[in-house]
């Protein structure tokens, strides 16, 4: 795995070569890397669990009902089926693309 991540390390480094004075050393490098690999994995293991949580089922039947009141909205205003909801943003936007 370390010789994995080294390999990918040099190649990483060597396309975003950055200013000599903010540039830590091979080993150092190395260490990160493998330090920040094992962060994402950790994250990836954490995320797994959280999918089998009493509240994921929670957050996922509220999210069929913004969708549900997304699509309510969409048929009272009578809207083109293009039309659809962001719901980061709170807004509506037609996702055809528009017409010359």
């Amino acid at each position: 795995m370390k010789t994995l991540a080294l390999a990918v390390l040099l190649a990483v480094t060597a396309t975003y070569a950055q200013a000599p004075n903010f540039t830590p050393s091979d080993q150092q490098a190395m260490d990160l890397k493998i330090a920040n690999l094992d962060a994402q994995k950790a994250q990836a293991v954490w995320l797994q669990k959280a999918f089998t949580l009493p509240e994921y089922q929670s957050y996922q039947q509220a999210q069929k009902q913004v969708k549900v009141e997304a699509e309510k909205i969409k048929t009272a205003k009578k809207w083109p089926a293009t039309v659809e909801y962001n719901d980061a943003s709170g807004t509506f936007f037609d996702s055809a693309p528009a017409k010359k």
